[in-house]
């Protein structure tokens, strides 16, 4: 009995394990997509644009008083720092 729970949980981990590193690679492709994006945006706009993670594998691409009014709804307007890169602001056009 002990050798078929002991079974169970080994395939649990190697199914999370092998889901973790494929949401990474995916999370990774995101936002380099999102920065892509952005960049090709900000040379047509003539403006600054930030790439924000929301959460894992959602990046958006916001102007200056968007970022500040989603930091605000998030909870990180007093935390994060909008001019400097962090774990929340990806990228920042120039």
């Amino acid at each position: 009995m002990k050798l078929l729970t002991n079974l169970k949980i080994e395939i649990q981990r190697w199914n999370y394990r092998r889901k973790a590193k494929h949401g990474s690679e995916i999370d990774i492709q995101r936002q380099l997509k999102a920065i892509a994006k952005a960049e090709k945006l900000s040379e047509k706009r003539k403006c600054r644009l930030w790439v924000v993670r929301i959460e894992p594998g959602k990046y958006r691409i916001y102007s200056k008083s968007d970022v500040k009014a989603v930091l605000r709804r998030i909870g990180l307007k007093g935390q994060i720092n909008m001019f400097e890169i962090s774990e929340s602001v990806v990228y920042i056009t120039k």
